[in-house]
């Protein structure tokens, strides 16, 4: 499944996949399921936006980053990705790609 958002001006394409999982885990360390059901808990589903202060944001940065990853692996790492934006709207985008963090927890019958 692939998302592609704007940040700061920028088309920026986001994809999970059945691989997204054991990446995330690879590269930092923490279990994505784990992380994936504590965002997924704290997203309001009738206002569609996420409850701030529920969630690790770090865990959302890296999420977010490992989705990002996994559309483009040409990208930087993660500490030189980020700061390549003046502004990163990590509440919208998170809204924008939590069907790539359910996708991988439920299914989720493709839109027609």
């Amino acid at each position: 499944m692939k998302v592609v958002s704007e940040i700061d001006g920028k088309k920026i394409p986001f994809e999970a996949n059945g691989n997204t999982p054991r990446k995330y885990q690879k590269q930092f360390g923490k279990n994505y399921f784990e992380v994936a059901s504590d965002i997924t808990g704290a997203f309001d589903a009738e206002s569609g936006q996420v409850l701030a202060g529920k969630v690790e944001m770090d865990d959302v940065y890296n999420l977010l980053y490992t989705y990002a990853h996994t559309a483009d692996g040409h990208i930087d790492d993660i500490d030189t990705w980020l700061p390549s934006f003046d502004w990163f709207p990590i509440i919208d985008l998170l809204t924008e790609t939590m069907d790539l963090t359910l996708g991988n927890l439920v299914y989720i019958e493709k839109k027609k």
